[in-house]
């Protein structure tokens, strides 16, 4: 799934899943792709982290604006992502296939 620009209506949730390969940005810049209030990312390979071009974003990364985020892979790849809004990001290394989750005020 390439995405481009994604946002959810007020306070509305975002889910997007990639059963077969990965959740990328279309573009390399850093304009928000989703906002939303809760933000679930599944894919089977990485998530961010694979840039169209490397001169604005080198990391290739998902941004951001959202109260939570889940994100997900189910085989072995990365999650790139960049939380525009001040959510602090947890992420849990020790789990595989990899997990990230960020949420407002989460210690």
């Amino acid at each position: 799934i390439t995405l481009g620009v994604v946002s959810a209506d007020g306070d509305g949730d975002v889910t997007i899943t990639a059963t077969a390969g990965s959740i990328n940005d279309a573009q390399d810049d850093a304009v928000v792709d989703i906002t939303a209030d809760v933000l679930t990312l599944t894919a089977r390979d990485e998530i961010g982290g694979s840039p169209a071009a490397t001169v604005v974003d080198a990391t290739g990364a998902i941004e951001t604006t959202a109260s939570g985020i889940d994100a997900s892979v189910t085989t072995a790849g990365d999650i790139v992502l960049t939380e525009t809004d001040g959510a602090e990001c947890r992420y849990l290394p020790s789990r595989k296939p990899q997990h990230y989750i960020a949420s407002h005020g989460q210690q």
